[in-house]
């Protein structure tokens, strides 16, 4: 987005052998004209999605921005394609493992009426669980109190993974992440106020993801799981089905890219096209923030060393 407004259209020209992409946004109603954001040197694309062919067109059954792009650049600047080509192909490879995440909200009084039935001390990490129990770690924790009451990782059922923190106040949260075998399963539903819903708005696959009814079913699929793994009875899983905030669920398609897929850190740049890529899907630590961080500076010292140098 550019100041609120969703980025719709990306293209790119050749001015004087020069490379220059071109961003539009869409206007406040369908009938209004693009918002023409300008011709920019150099794209930093973050997104995986955005230049991943395959991923895309799953998603929104249309060519990947980037992509789309690059191809409908009939005449390009000498010594570009080869190495766009070689990028968008490295992109192309990556793999990674979705999650869907639920994510809910308890006053204290809420509560109170199903936490103190949940029993914690049957929960156990089950050392040959599923991808993501190797990504979370293992075990649980338990403190009175403030902080967190319980973390935990199991068999890959449907959840493998919950954390429940009691605030000072209070209040409680809750977070569920779901198995990849599961997560997987449920390719195309990502949670109403997602990124994908909300660029995939009117198209097919995007009607698929805002589908209320579809994203209900996953939400209590996923609960049911958790309130049996906490034992609790049918009055306590009543209560907890139905938080004070929420529940809602978020699915990132791209959550831990696969280290093994992941593109060098001197293979997603190609700064004589403009093009750049950074995201921690081109870091030697995917799937952490860290990850992320560490390629955003890489990318700009890169990006500031080849400036100085024309």
């Amino acid at each position: 987005t550019h100041f609120g407004t969703k980025v719709s259209k990306l293209s790119c020209a050749n001015v004087n052998s020069t490379v220059k992409w071109n961003l539009k946004g869409a206007g406040a109603t369908p009938a209004d004209e693009p918002v023409d954001f300008g011709d920019f040197d150099y794209l930093v694309v973050t997104s995986l999605g955005f230049a991943h062919a395959t991923r895309w067109r799953d998603i929104f059954g249309e060519e990947a921005p980037v992509v789309e792009a690059w191809r409908e650049l009939s005449e390009k600047p000498p010594g570009t394609s080869e190495k766009v080509d070689s990028l968008l192909a490295s992109v192309e490879r990556v793999d990674a493992i979705p999650v869907i995440s639920i994510f809910a909200q308890y006053s204290a009084d809420a509560a109170a009426s199903w936490l103190p039935k949940a029993e914690f001390e049957t929960l156990r990490f089950a050392p040959h669980g599923g991808a993501l129990n190797k990504i979370f770690g293992g075990g649980y924790q338990r403190a009175d109190g403030g902080g967190e009451v319980t973390s935990w990782t199991n068999e890959p059922r449907i959840v493998d993974g919950i954390v429940v923190r009691r605030r000072e106040n209070g209040d409680v949260t809750l977070a569920c992440h779901a198995s990849e075998e599961y997560s997987r399963s449920s390719f195309g539903v990502y949670g109403t106020g997602s990124t994908a819903s909300r660029l995939g708005a009117g198209t097919k696959a995007g009607a698929k993801s805002n589908d209320p009814r579809t994203e209900q079913e996953i939400v209590r699929q996923v609960l049911d799981d958790v309130a049996k793994a906490l034992h609790l009875d049918d009055q306590a899983k009543s209560d907890f089905v139905k938080p004070t905030n929420g529940p809602f669920m978020q699915r990132w398609g791209s959550a831990f890219p696969v280290a093994s897929t992941c593109i060098s850190a001197e293979g997603a740049f190609a700064p004589e096209s403009g093009l750049i890529l950074a995201g921690d899907f081109t870091s030697m630590r995917p799937g952490t923030i860290e990850g992320a961080a560490e390629s955003a500076i890489d990318a700009a010292t890169k990006l500031a060393s080849h400036v100085i140098s024309l």
